[in-house]
C-alpha cells in the first residue's frame, strides 16, 4: 500500500506514513574496496575476499541509512500524496533536486510548474513549499496517490562525496562485522547486533525528529539543545 495510518504516542490522533520507492538506484557505494581494505589492513592486491567485503559494505550501508535516516549516495525516489494538503515533507535526506511534481486531473498526470514551488535546503528532511504569490492546483482528482513526487537524495553520486564521519562510522561497523562473523560480542546492544560503540558513531549523523513530521534535526543539534536545559 502507498501509505497507511498509525496511532501517535497519545493513542488518539492518527497520521499518515508514506512509502518511498527507489526509481533510480545509486551508481556507486559509499565506500570503495580500497578504503575498506586499508582500514582492515588487507593487501590491496588481494582480491580473494572482494565479494565478501562488498557484502559487508552493502550491509553497513543498509543499516547506516536506516538508522541515521540518511541516504549516503544519490538515489532517485518516487513518493505519492493523496492531495496537496498532505504533509509535503520528503523523509529522505539530503534532498538535492526535485525532478518533477505531477498531479492527476481527470485521470491524466499533469506536471506542476517549477515556478510554483521550492524545497528547503536543510540538513534534515526537506519540505516542499509554495513560492510567493503561488497556489497549489485545486482541480486535482480526489483519488489516492493523486500527487506524484520524484526527487533525488544523497550526499553525491560518488564515494568521494560522502562525508568523512559517515565513512568512519561505516568502516568501524564493517571492521566489527569482519572480526565477528556470525558472533555477537559482549559489546553488542539490541536485537540488531550492532555494538554501542558503532552506534555512537552513527548517532553523530543521525536525524532525530522533534514534535512533528515537519521538523527534524541532526542528533548533535538535539544534544546541544538538551544540554542547555
Amino acid at each position: 500500500m502507498p501509505q497507511y495510518m498509525f496511532p501517535t504516542q497519545e493513542g488518539r490522533k492518527y497520521k499518515k506514513a508514506f512509502t518511498y520507492n527507489v526509481s533510480t538506484a545509486p551508481a556507486a557505494k559509499p565506500l570503495t574496496l580500497t578504503e575498506v581494505k586499508t582500514h582492515l589492513k588487507i593487501a590491496i592486491a588481494d582480491t580473494s575476499q572482494d565479494d565478501y567485503l562488498n557484502l559487508l559494505i552493502d550491509m553497513a550501508t543498509a543499516f547506516g541509512e536506516k538508522y541515521t535516516k540518511r541516504t549516503f549516495i544519490n538515489t532517485g525516489f518516487t513518493t505519492f500524496r493523496d492531495d496537496f494538503n498532505d504533509p509535503l515533507v520528503l523523509r529522505r535526506s539530503q534532498v538535492s533536486a526535485i525532478a518533477s511534481i505531477k498531479y492527476l486531473v481527470a485521470g491524466v498526470l499533469t506536471t506542476l510548474a517549477t515556478s510554483v514551488y521550492g524545497f528547503t535546503d536543510v540538513n534534515g528532511f526537506s519540505e516542499i513549499f509554495l513560492q510567493v504569490d503561488q497556489e497549489f492546483p485545486t482541480d486535482i482528482d480526489s483519488v489516492p496517490q493523486a500527487v506524484e513526487i520524484i526527487f533525488t537524495a544523497g550526499y553525491g553520486a560518488a564515494a568521494t562525496d560522502v562525508p568523512a564521519d559517515v565513512k568512519f562510522a561505516m568502516l568501524n561497523h564493517i571492521a566489527f562485522l569482519y572480526s565477528n562473523r556470525g558472533d555477537c560480542a559482549a559489546d553488542c546492544s539490541g536485537s540488531d547486533g550492532v555494538p554501542s560503540t558503532v552506534k555512537s558513531l552513527y548517532d553523530k549523523i543521525r536525524i532525530v525528529n522533534i514534535g512533528s513530521d515537519v521538523r527534524s534535526f541532526p542528533s548533535d543539534a538535539v544534544n546541544a539543545f538538551n544540554n542547555r536545559l
